[in-house]
């Protein structure tokens, strides 16, 4: 929304734009520098690890605005959305008076770290950290004033059917147990959530995802649709199996959910309209093939919970490899099922052409070799998960710039822009969330959890059974982001203290929700493919129980036996 009578106004949101762009440019040319000094030349730096951080630090905050500016954050609205007009807007104004006290007392309290830090350095390269702490009150107030033109837009406007912002229903919701406590200054706040934010690992987060978006628009996703049905275009129901097998393949280059389902399903689908297929299947396969995204590397979902729970990102990584495929293959079969019932319309297959499946090869090779260099620099120890997705951007930006030629230089601010927006109201929440867990920790409740859970469960197995359900649960009404950052410092502690590995743990929970892409009332692949094929939920509902089933069956094998893949991850050590 841009406000033409406000010039000034339109400045700052300019500039805001193209600090974001500097700080992310900045932030992953750090990594690339970091990783060609240790491996190239072999002799490593100590500020570039730091500064990146650092960088990224200030790239939430601000990049956090823009979603402010577009509504974008992430929110949970069951209850908003069933809500008649007139108690939806009184809701609305509450949670808008919430959000800007919240961020007042953010801004405020950031104000006061910064005061107290300006004596203190960075450890590596000596930066004053009042200057890096800045970025807790310059984003806030940012955030403030995108709020109040959005509160005041639907004051005036009555339009936006909105819920509570996720980060704002964590920080506050905290913040205002941390007052009724009595105990904890409210300081307490900015300094947790530069904690939070103040990680190597997480910085993969944005990265992989300007990777993703680069990779897309560069036009990888009409090559690997082209690739995949060369391939396995002869088989009866071919064209169904052509979405899951490039969903599968976009999968190890985005690691999104919704991406992947948008990218495939917007090509797709007219080719199932013509083919004349059932387009309520056809729009459950789409969110359930889409919803691989988060399970094959590289997956953003892991890298959450390997922030949330330690684990090595990396064994994440290739934890979850195998059983992204399992799923795709059991995906694949449901579909030659149903296409062996579906009649005429799934009988006709195209005439296998090994030239033309070693011409669609060759069109994909340049973006299917992004995923084998993520995993084989991993895997080789030539550089971290982190480094890896910095890598992938530049690898991206090649290829979509000088080999495919669909990326222009005017297009990268765009994509760089959307890119942080979509990263920053994950990592937002992802700070706040800190603040959350800190809290829970000092009152003790994952081992007031385990406790409690004793009693009543006995046996790994349990827990096990207990685990999938509850996440099972949890995936249909929450947001996977929000869920991992919110449930994992309960429910590792629990998972540690029976003895269940970190890998099968967190393997286990992304694939939980994963499904939950796919189950209403979240379901947020399910909308999108709707909105592609233009079904609605309820006549796409009774396609939903079996695509589910078929991934439950492999959540089971998961499950109980882990090792048909822990093996892999294993190797690394």
């Amino acid at each position: 929304m841009k406000e033409k009578g406000n010039p000034l106004l339109q400045i700052i949101r300019n500039v805001n734009d193209a600090v974001v762009v500097v700080l992310f440019l900045a932030m992953t040319i750090t990594v690339i520098i970091q990783v060609f000094f240790r491996f190239v030349i072999q002799s490593p730096l100590r500020w570039t690890e730091e500064l990146a951080r650092y960088l990224m630090i200030w790239l939430v905050l601000m990049a956090s605005a823009i979603a402010m500016r577009n509504r974008s954050h992430l929110q949970v609205d069951v209850l908003t959305s069933a809500l008649p007009q007139k108690p939806k807007r009184i809701l609305t104004a509450i949670v808008d008076l919430l959000t800007i006290v919240f961020l007042c007392i953010m801004t405020y309290f950031g104000f006061k770290v910064v005061q107290s830090t300006t004596a203190q350095t960075s450890p590596a390269m000596q930066i004053p950290m009042a200057l890096i702490y800045a970025a807790f009150p310059t984003g806030g107030a940012l955030m403030i004033m995108e709020h109040m033109l959005g509160f005041l837009f639907i004051c005036i406007l009555c339009l936006f059917l909105i819920g509570a912002p996720i980060f704002v229903a964590l920080g506050m919701g905290t913040t205002l147990s941390i007052m009724l406590e009595g105990n904890f200054p409210l300081v307490l706040v900015p300094q947790r959530m530069f904690a939070g934010l103040d990680s190597w690992p997480i910085m993969a987060i944005p990265m992989f995802m300007l990777a993703g978006n680069l990779m897309d628009q560069g036009g990888m996703s009409k090559r690997i649709v082209d690739f995949a049905s060369a391939s396995i275009g002869f088989v009866k129901g071919s064209l169904a199996m052509v979405a899951v097998l490039a969903s599968m393949i976009f999968a190890a280059i985005s690691g999104s959910a919704t991406a992947g389902t948008a990218a495939i399903g917007s090509i797709m689908t007219p080719a199932f309209k013509e083919k004349g297929y059932n387009m309520s299947f056809v729009t459950v396969l789409l969110s359930a093939a889409g919803s691989i995204g988060p399970i094959i590397p590289p997956s953003i979902l892991m890298v959450l919970i390997g922030y949330s729970t330690g684990a090595s990102v990396g064994q994440l990584f290739l934890g979850g490899a195998i059983p992204g495929v399992m799923i795709g293959v059991a995906l694949m079969v449901y579909s030659y099922i149903h296409a062996s019932r579906g009649g005429d319309a799934y009988i006709q297959t195209t005439k296998f052409d090994p030239k033309e499946v070693r011409r669609t090869m060759f069109s994909a090779l340049p973006g299917l070799g992004l995923p084998i260099i993520i995993i084989g620099g991993i895997i080789s120890g030539i550089f971290s998960a982190t480094e890896a997705a910095a890598v992938a951007v530049v690898y991206g930006f090649l290829v979509g710039m000088f080999i495919y030629k669909e990326i222009t230089l005017k297009d990268l601010p765009g994509i760089f822009v959307k890119s942080a927006q979509t990263a920053a109201g994950i990592m937002i929440i992802t700070g706040c969330a800190y603040i959350f867990a800190w809290f829970i920790t000092a009152k003790q409740l994952p081992q007031l959890l385990i406790q409690v859970m004793n009693t009543f469960i006995t046996s790994k197995t349990a827990f096990l059974i207990f685990l999938n359900i509850a996440l099972f649960l949890v995936g249909m009404f929450m947001e996977s982001f929000s869920a991992i950052i919110v449930l994992m410092p309960i429910l590792f502690p629990v998972a540690t203290a029976y003895g269940i590995d970190p890998i099968h743990f967190g393997v286990i929970v992304c694939i939980n929700l994963a499904i939950g892409y796919v189950t209403p009332p979240y379901g947020a692949t399910l909308f999108v493919a709707c909105g592609l094929t233009g079904k609605s939920v309820r006549e796409v509902f009774p396609f939903v129980i079996p695509t589910i089933l078929a991934m439950l069956v492999v959540l089971i094998i998961v499950t109980y036996l882990p090792q048909t893949y822990l093996w892999l991850p294993q190797l690394m050590g």
